[in-house]
């Protein structure tokens, strides 16, 4: 990994611990402030310990998968769901209670450190958390209609497509298993998988031997995929694409593809790939050198990130994820400024773009302000 990568690491830790350090005395100072010293001590070992489980875990994996370090990683998952909103509710009180104070409206002597205050907080983000791990486990089928105005082979064609799985430690085989069965259910023509199908190193994957599930998905036409951020961030990403491949995934890397010699899809290399392995991935109009522009052209590109490109080289669909819809509101406002899509349809001419907020989850595994979702979509071609 480059330097300036574990560099910000660093300081996104170093940051962690300050926020965590901040929430810790907030909920102290509010719920335990007439407790015992020993009563203290024991509260700030547990928080300590919650605090450090998701990254003990992880670095766990990387010395040696165990039992305990999934456990960790599960454990920590959740803590950072309370630890997100544990920060956005205190710090929004503390913010409203300086402005107060300054103000005078509310007395000084009146501080944020109200039992009462602590209580509806912890109350209120424990309800945040249960609903957003409902709806992270209620994955939503969404229905597009898109209509390419060129001619082709087929009249129409039906795809599935299914963004960010994350498979792994938190999406595991039996919500890969439902999936399946509910995709196989529709009898799509194509499936597409654009990037992040795996969360973390391969070694998850294969011990609980999802490749077998995913040789079970069904299309006429095939199963096609690309390669997102979290199949570089292990570094595994080469093997990656063998086990993938076995699995009866096609991947696109940087290639396109003809198909019954009525369209053309092709994948690109995700954007990361070159951040993280210094080899570039290549530009569309390499990639997409010696196509027929008359026919339809669909792209994956896992993350939406260059989609002027797709403009400028007659790309009629585009097909994206990674965004997640920002997970976990907020986010979601931030995403909407970092993308030019961050989810949904767009259209500007003959361009057509679709940005799924994706199956899995990265991190907390819940889902609030967004939704779990995986994609129908019903494609026209229709000639000019």
């Amino acid at each position: 990994m480059k330097t300036k990568y574990i560099v910000m690491t660093i300081l996104v830790l170093l940051v962690y611990c300050i926020t965590s350090y901040y929430i810790g005395l907030r909920l102290v100072n509010s719920l335990l402030y007439s407790a015992t010293a020993a009563t203290t001590g024991v509260y700030w070992t547990i928080f300590i310990f919650l605090t450090a489980a998701y990254f003990l875990g992880r670095g766990g994996t990387m010395v040696y998968a165990s039992a305990l370090s999934d456990w960790l990683i599960w454990l920590g998952a959740y803590w950072l769901a309370f630890y997100f909103y544990l920060l956005l509710l205190w710090g929004i009180v503390d913010g409203v209670m300086w402005i107060g104070h300054l103000s005078g409206i509310i007395p000084i002597e009146y501080g944020s450190n109200q039992p009462v205050i602590g209580w509806i907080i912890m109350i209120l983000v424990s309800l945040l958390v249960v609903y957003g791990i409902w709806t992270a486990n209620s994955p939503q089928l969404r229905y597009y209609n898109v209509t390419i105005n060129k001619a082709a082979a087929v009249n129409s064609m039906h795809i599935i497509m299914v963004s960010d799985l994350h498979l792994g430690l938190l999406v595991g085989r039996r919500r890969l298993k439902k999936l399946v069965a509910a995709i196989n259910q529709l009898e799509p023509d194509l499936i597409l998988l654009p990037g992040d199908i795996l969360d973390e190193n391969i070694g998850v994957f294969l011990d609980d031997e999802m490749p077998a599930v995913l040789r079970q998905l069904q299309a006429r036409l095939g199963v096609f995929g690309c390669l997102g951020s979290h199949e570089y961030i292990w570094g595994d990403s080469e093997k990656t694409v063998q086990e993938l491949s076995k699995a009866g995934i096609t991947l696109l890397r940087d290639q396109y593809v003809k198909i019954e010699d009525a369209f053309y899809l092709a994948g690109r290399d995700d954007y990361y790939r070159e951040k993280l392995t210094d080899v570039p991935r290549k530009s569309l109009q390499d990639i997409l050198q010696g196509c027929d522009q008359l026919l339809p052209i669909i792209i994956m590109d896992h993350q939406p990130v260059e989609v002027s490109a797709g403009e400028q080289q007659g790309v009629d669909l585009y097909l994206a994820g990674h965004t997640h819809h920002g997970q976990i509101f907020p986010l979601n406002l931030l995403t909407q400024v970092l993308f030019k899509l961050d989810w949904g349809y767009r259209r500007q001419g003959s361009f057509q773009m679709i940005v799924s907020s994706g199956f899995g989850t990265w991190g907390p595994p819940i889902r609030i302000g967004t939704e779990s979702e995986f994609l129908s979509i019903k494609v026209a071609f229709k000639g000019r």
